[in-house]
């Protein structure tokens, strides 16, 4: 039982230095724009009407953070909007998902060089949903209905990821924005980084 405080006491002890040793003399703040391949995820099966298809679409997005001095995290804003469809062969017929998003984001920084830098974060907020060229389909299947209920809707979003800075001004991410049902998607995206760097 001893050991197992000492070891507590003595974590507990380092972590500060551990953090410092995160430490990059970085500006404090930045703003990032930028652009993804959006790739829709959730899908029908095994219904009468089904979406097999994701078509590849597109994402904008631009981002402002705040960079601490002394411990590897960073905050910030970020608004974004995102376009892809998806196929409903048995109808020969397509869907536009779209979305506008806005979040506040925080990740952690780690593996800090002069050249690169990775980060695992997460965003949480807000979604304005729109779907398009539906027709009469949610009439003829209520499952599509269901699939879609967060249609022409705000709704709660959340954004995990992970990446690597390039030469403190180039951010590649692999993200999955989480929106509700059919709007869920994948994003690999490339932004360019204003302000940050060193100091």
């Amino acid at each position: 039982m001893k050991k197992r405080i000492l070891s507590i006491v003595l974590i507990l002890a380092l972590l500060p230095t551990m953090l410092w040793a995160q430490k990059r003399e970085v500006a404090r703040f930045e703003f990032e724009v930028g652009g993804a391949i959006a790739l829709g995820s959730a899908e029908l099966r095994d219904l009468d009407l089904k979406w097999d298809t994701n078509e590849p679409g597109y994402s904008l997005h631009a981002e402002f953070r705040y960079n601490f001095a002394h411990i590897p995290f960073d905050v910030g804003v970020r608004v974004g909007s995102s376009f892809f469809n998806r196929d409903l062969w048995d109808v020969f017929q397509d869907a536009e998902f779209k979305s506008i998003n806005a979040m506040g984001v925080v990740d952690y920084n780690f593996f800090r060089k002069s050249a690169v830098s990775l980060f695992v974060g997460v965003g949480l907020g807000y979604a304005a949903l729109d779907t398009s060229h539906l027709g009469d389909l949610t009439h003829q299947a209520p499952e599509i209905k269901e699939f879609i209920k967060d249609h022409s809707k705000g709704t709660f979003c959340m954004q995990p990821r992970l990446g690597v800075e390039l030469l403190h001004r180039i951010r590649l991410t692999a993200s999955y924005l989480y929106q509700g049902s059919a709007s869920n998607h994948f994003d690999v995206s490339v932004g360019i980084v204003f302000g940050g760097g060193k100091r």
